[in-house]
């Protein structure tokens, strides 16, 4: 299982303090350093890419680094007031297309920002810049605090320096930043060991609500997934009012490794327990992320089983794709520019082989009764010709190799696919000679469970009444009464 703690002695903690007029967001991680200022700033740059800063600001001290770029952004727009409207585009795209996603693009920062140092880019699930600017949901005046950085975006200070620019200038948030002192809050949360502040003014109090429900609702599968976070901590009004965390083992390569997931909501706690299989896969190329793929499994009693409710396909956070499983599948994909969604990549299938890669392992770790159960809904829900879309395509390629392994055991020894086996009533496991079952292929008895599963999704045949005939005349009973009773 993880410590608290990262190997830099960090807490693995991120905190949402929701307060009557902000929601603030501390981590433990890294602090912003310069590269990470301008990628706030200037989405195209990513604060772990490898890349130089720009003979620009190289000569720019990090107290003057904030107002140096809103000047020099704005001299673009003095020159080319087409870029303002340009950027005041993108920037109301970008907030349409992540509304909903601001908790985890938040969650996905802290995740990266708790990474030793050294980490490679291709080894952190994301990259601040695009992702960030998702807050605009919750806000339009977000400030950070972090090291020596103290700054922040606010539409209504820069509406003066753009209107003497033009006129009617558009409306812009991010690009010009502005240096922007600590309140008492996130003084305090600095002095409490927290690395990174960023605060969040809500627009309203209807949003104030939405964040507040969202956060209290919030799913902690994800904990299952992330590199370095642990536990995440929700406050309103100096109360902790939930508790996610998860205890586990890290590594990017795991097989059949206990997890605990905790939820902690006021007085009420609720675990469970987990089984994780993983894969990481070198990134293909120097622009790439490094490939990734889990899948997670709920146990109960130490017994392998389906969840109660369909779990949506994660790349590290959930996405809006489910391929009809009760269990949490991890892919590396690539995902759309509002990361809802799966989009087709040249490195789809190098992930799919990885999953089923995974899901041979489970069947070989788990019961063939569990291996049934866990499988035969995305077997009932997948189509056996050709498809086009990458959810489609995953689950496709999940249910192709169950229905592919030959792990149902069978009277007699050996194992079977689950379509080449026979289901059967009454007590037949009692008479039936080991040669005749597996030559046969009668499922053993303690498959029974899960017989009409074997039948109505895997199209196991049941035996007729022929083979019910012949098997009574190779009977191990001496007589037909005994064989009847």
């Amino acid at each position: 299982m993880s410590p608290p703690w990262t190997t830099e002695g960090r807490p693995r903690a991120l905190l949402f303090r929701i307060t009557d007029d902000a929601l603030y967001v501390a981590n433990h991680g890294r602090r912003f350093d310069r590269r990470g200022v301008i990628s706030v700033c200037r989405e195209n740059l990513s604060a772990k890419a490898v890349r130089g800063l720009g003979e620009t600001l190289d000569d720019v001290s990090d107290r003057k680094l904030v107002d140096a770029i809103r000047e020099r952004r704005l001299e673009v727009y003095r020159i080319d007031r087409d870029q303002l409207q340009e950027d005041a585009n993108h920037e109301d795209e970008t907030s349409r297309d992540y509304a909903g996603r601001s908790l985890w693009e938040l969650l996905q920062n802290a995740d990266d920002a708790l990474a030793p140092t050294g980490t490679s880019s291709a080894d952190l699930i994301g990259a601040k810049g695009l992702g960030f600017k998702s807050v605009l949901e919750i806000s339009d005046r977000p400030s950070i605090h972090s090291g020596p950085f103290n700054f922040g975006f606010d539409a209504e200070i820069s509406k003066v320096a753009l209107e003497a620019i033009q006129t009617d200038a558009p409306r812009l948030t991010f690009r010009l930043p502005h240096q922007i002192e600590r309140d008492s809050e996130a003084a305090e949360l600095l002095r409490a060991g927290y690395a990174t502040i960023i605060r969040l003014p809500f627009r309203s109090t209807k949003g104030r609500d939405s964040i507040l429900a969202r956060l209290e609702t919030l799913d902690p599968h994800f904990l299952l997934l992330c590199r370095h976070l642990d536990t995440v901590l929700v406050e309103q009004q100096g109360q902790q009012t939930m508790r996610l965390s998860v205890a586990r083992q890290r590594g990017t390569t795991l097989r059949n490794s206990p997890a605990t997931l905790s939820i902690v909501r006021g007085d009420i706690a609720i675990s469970s327990e987990w089984r994780i299989w993983s894969a990481l896969a070198t990134a293909p190329s120097e622009q790439s992320k490094s490939l990734s793929a889990a899948i997670a499994v709920p146990f109960d009693n130490g017994i392998a089983g389906p969840a109660a409710a369909e779990i949506p396909v994660h790349v590290f956070f959930p996405t809006n794709e489910t391929i009809a499983t009760r269990f949490l599948v991890h892919g590396s994909f690539a995902l759309t520019s509002n990361r809802n969604s799966i989009r087709a990549d040249d490195n789809d299938h190098l992930v799919r082989e990885q999953l089923q890669g995974l899901v041979l392992q489970v069947i070989r770790d788990v019961p063939a009764t569990s291996v049934v159960r866990l499988f035969t809904d995305i077997v009932r829900a997948s189509k056996s010709g050709r498809v086009k879309r990458p959810d489609r395509l995953i689950q496709q390629a999940i249910a192709r190799t169950v229905t592919e392994a030959e792990f149902i055991p069978v009277i007699g020894g050996g194992s079977v696919k689950p379509a080449e086996c026979r289901v059967w009533e009454h007590e037949l496991d009692r008479v039936v000679p080991r040669k005749l079952g597996r030559e046969k292929k009668l499922a053993v008895p303690t498959l029974s469970p899960v017989f009409d599963e074997l039948r109505s999704a895997f199209e196991a045949q049941p035996l007729r009444p022929v083979d019910y005939a012949e098997i009574l005349s190779r009977t191990r009973a001496l007589t037909l009464d005994a064989a009847v009773h």
